[in-house]
């Protein structure tokens, strides 16, 4: 099994939007808020590329061999937070999830390199 604790950086957000995804809702706390959020929020597909990236670790792998990836998206995660993945291999891959505080995040992942 592996687990590890990722800080999510609170300026992550704004760096995802060189990605071309503009929402508001993950900068603006006033979009954030009408959309019931205590505050902006980051992107989930930011999210499970953190978690993609930590699994390419615990597999001793490179992310660019990545194969296949499938997740739900569960809840969001805020900027500031830490997320929690655990992670356990099996004869092809790596099942996982992640956390953030008391909430899953990321469930049913599963990721083959």
């Amino acid at each position: 099994m592996f687990e590890r604790r990722v800080h999510i950086d609170e300026n992550l957000p704004a760096l995802y939007r060189l990605t071309g995804d503009r929402h508001p809702v993950h900068i603006d706390p006033e979009v954030a808020a009408s959309y019931g959020f205590d505050r902006p929020i980051l992107h989930g597909l930011c999210t499970l590329g953190i978690a993609a990236r930590e699994l390419a670790a615990a597999a001793d792998r490179r992310p660019w061999e990545l194969k296949e990836l499938s997740v739900r998206f569960a809840a969001p995660v805020f900027p500031g937070g830490t997320v929690n993945l655990v992670a356990r291999p099996d004869d092809s891959g790596l099942a996982f999830e992640a956390r953030s505080d008391a909430a899953t995040v990321l469930s049913n992942g599963y990721a083959r390199f």
